[in-house]
Formats: C-alpha cells, sequence, structure tokens
C-alpha cells in the first residue's frame, strides 16, 4: 500500500491529505477541551450546601500548602479568585477550584503524590497537553495550571495583537505596557488555542510575580492572590469580569 501511495499520489495530493490530517486533529483536540471535567457551569447546581463549599474553600487552601512545601507558591484564579474577593470563601456556585502556578514543581511526581496525601488529596501526574495538575478530594475537583515564559511563536503572534489587547484593558495600559516578560500556559493545547484561535492572552509577568497579596478564604485560612488584586480578571475579561456568570441551574 505505502508503495501504492508513492507512486500514484502526486505530491501536492501527499501535502493535501497530510494537512487535512493535521487540521483534523486540531480541530478533535479542540473540541475535547470542552468536555474535560470541571471546565463549565452547565451541570452545577445555583448553591451548594454549605458543607460542600468548605470543603471546596479547605481544598484550595491545602492545595496551596501543599505547593509552598514543594517549594511553588499558586494564587487564585477566575471563579476561585473572585470568592476570595467577594466573599472570603468559595463561590456558591462555582464547581471547582482554580489555582495558577509560574513554572514546573521542581521534584519528580512520587515526591509531590507523597506530600498531597498528607492533606488526603489526590493528585493526577501533570497532564502536558492542558499544562496542569488535576487534584481531588471528596469528590471536589482543583485545577492547578502551570504558566512559563511564552515562546518565541506566542511573542510574534502577541506582537501583532498587542494594541488590540492593550486597547482592551485601558485601566491597565501602564500596568501592560510596561511589562517585559509575558507568561503563557505551558500546556500544548492551549498554545494550539492561542495560535489558531486567539482566545487565550499572554499573561503580564508583573502580575504573577511573588511576593504576593493574601485574602482571608475559608475558616482560618488565607490564599495568595495575583498582584493587583481583581486586575488579572480585567485584565482577561475586559467588559465582563465583574458579572456573576452563575450556574445554568440558577
Amino acid at each position: 500500500m505505502a508503495i501504492l501511495f508513492r507512486s500514484w499520489t502526486p505530491w501536492r495530493n501527499k501535502i493535501i491529505i497530510i494537512s487535512v490530517i493535521f487540521i483534523a486533529t486540531i480541530i478533535f483536540f479542540l473540541t475535547i477541551q470542552q468536555t474535560q471535567p470541571g471546565n463549565g457551569l452547565d451541570t452545577a447546581p445555583c448553591s451548594r450546601p454549605e458543607k460542600q463549599l468548605k470543603e471546596m474553600s479547605k481544598l484550595a487552601v491545602d492545595a496551596s500548602n501543599a505547593l509552598r512545601q514543594l517549594g511553588v507558591v499558586p494564587v487564585a484564579c477566575y471563579g476561585t479568585l473572585l470568592g476570595a474577593l467577594r466573599l472570603g470563601k468559595v463561590l456558591p456556585w462555582d464547581n471547582n477550584v482554580d489555582l495558577w502556578l509560574v513554572g514546573r514543581i521542581p521534584y519528580e511526581y512520587n515526591k509531590i503524590e507523597e506530600v498531597f496525601c498528607k492533606f488526603d488529596i489526590t493528585i493526577k501526574p501533570y497532564d502536558g497537553w492542558y499544562g496542569h495538575f488535576y487534584l481531588q478530594r471528596n469528590g471536589h475537583d482543583a485545577f492547578v495550571t502551570v504558566f512559563s515564559e511564552c515562546t518565541f511563536l506566542d511573542k510574534l503572534r502577541f506582537s501583532a495583537d498587542k494594541d488590540v489587547i492593550l486597547d482592551e484593558s485601558t485601566d491597565m495600559e501602564n500596568t501592560l505596557r510596561g511589562a517585559k516578560e509575558w507568561l503563557c500556559p505551558d500546556g500544548r493545547l492551549p498554545y494550539l488555542t492561542q495560535l489558531f484561535h486567539g482566545r487565550s492572552k499572554p499573561i503580564p509577568s508583573t502580575l504573577l510575580k511573588a511576593p504576593f497579596d493574601s485574602l482571608p478564604f475559608g475558616k482560618n485560612a488565607s490564599i495568595a492572590i495575583p498582584n493587583g488584586d481583581a486586575a488579572i480578571l480585567k485584565y482577561l475579561y475586559p467588559s465582563s469580569w465583574s458579572l456573576e456568570i452563575k450556574s445554568a441551574g440558577c
């Protein structure tokens, strides 16, 4: 079959076939991103029992403490950050915990698993495709997304969109224009999403540079937040960052 393919198919057709397969593969993986656990509020109740909210808040705090023991400092983001800013705990309708981390954890998986086990948290091996760690305890999910310095291709794409992104965030222009380094999600799928769809914004390193402030979160605990309080949410969602996007059950 391979011999027939080489002899019967002109090079132009070969290139077309390979290109179609490549594009179809990208579309497939971009589509399944939406089916990963914890990626939406379509099945979350409008308000969880207080016990569950306490468990989720404690999961966020314990996961943060476990990562600190491993020599890295995560920060709350997305709905977890909004909950910290507004309520000092997980939002009533949130369905998972979101933490961000700059740089890889400097230990092998066995050591990482051992530390999280002390907090009774199950942690899956690092997912290089999605660029995150998936954690679970008592049926509650948490995601630790890893960021690293943007690649050369990221920077090329961003240079073309930079003015547009800055215009969307006029209240942060000075902060953004002064940023010399930019961080991007570490996974391959976020990279492809950013490259082909432009949906992922690179993050100015000034917002994710330690030391971080902390806010009360849950009972007698606190959680680190990005620099500028809600600045990172305003940057990511300039026109809707303050909107309460509740679950379908509300």
